[in-house]
């Protein structure tokens, strides 16, 4: 297969081929940390990481210029074996960035191109064995940041349809609205938009919450004139009248 990645819808995983780490870094990090316990993450170094927490344990929750701790970048990264470490040393999963991103939030915004990339290191990634781990450890999945999205906002955005429905397992509530008043419904426009949107119905999603500037979903979805979304809305509101009628 020629194309750069493969994709599988139903699921919203994607797999690339290893890239070079300059790469990777840019793409996921968008910068390079002067921090050792940051650069070790930021390069999957993990005998330099272990090196780092086992001599300087204090520095498993420094934050460089922009407030990102080491498991803000490892988050971001999908890496579970570098989250869990950095838990395990005393890492703090409600950390915010200058933009109050927490970890989760960092986990949750992942790009498609990076979706189940295989790093250089051949270290698995898991982006929802991530925000599983980061639940765990107590982080919320309603937390909003600066602009008041959640992770479900993100990921709803992304069309990571894996991610949407970990999240909302874990307890996401699609009705909440951020700065905007944008629910995570009104950002299921895009990839993986239909599937990603039917799943948010089915949890109660709210289609006629309107937001900052009194669009529902489903005016959005309209906008968007994708007709796969369309559908989901149309027989979404059909069952839902049918239900009505009937009593049932």
């Amino acid at each position: 297969m020629t194309a750069l990645y493969k994709v599988r819808k139903d699921l919203g995983t994607f797999r690339l081929p290893r890239l070079p780490l300059l790469l990777l870094l840019l793409i996921v990090c968008g910068q390079v940390s002067a921090d050792p316990i940051h650069v070790a993450v930021q390069s999957l170094d993990m005998k330099r990481l272990l090196q780092i927490v086992d001599i300087q344990p204090e520095t498993v929750n420094a934050t460089d210029s922009k407030g990102i701790s080491p498991l803000h970048y490892a988050a971001g990264l999908g890496s579970k074996e570098f989250v869990e470490i950095l838990l395990k040393h005393g890492a703090n999963a409600h950390l915010r960035d200058q933009n109050g991103n927490t970890p989760l939030h960092w986990a949750a915004n992942v790009q498609p191109l990076c979706f189940g990339m295989a790093v250089p290191e051949g270290m698995e990634v898991c982006f929802l064995d991530v925000v599983q781990r980061l639940a765990s450890a107590g982080a919320s999945v309603n937390e909003p940041n600066a602009l008041g999205e959640t992770s479900l906002h993100l990921a709803a955005r992304q069309g990571v349809y894996g991610l949407v429905k970990t999240l909302l397992d874990l307890g996401a509530d699609p009705n909440t609205a951020d700065a905007s008043g944008s629910t995570p419904l009104h950002r299921a426009i895009g990839k993986n938009a239909a599937i990603v949107a039917g799943l948010m119905l089915s949890k109660n999603a709210d289609p006629n919450r309107r937001d900052g500037v009194g669009r529902t979903a489903f005016e959005c979805a309209q906008a968007s004139n994708d007709p796969e979304l369309l559908s989901v809305y149309k027989e979404f509101f059909r069952l839902r009248r049918e239900k009505e009628e009937t009593g049932k």
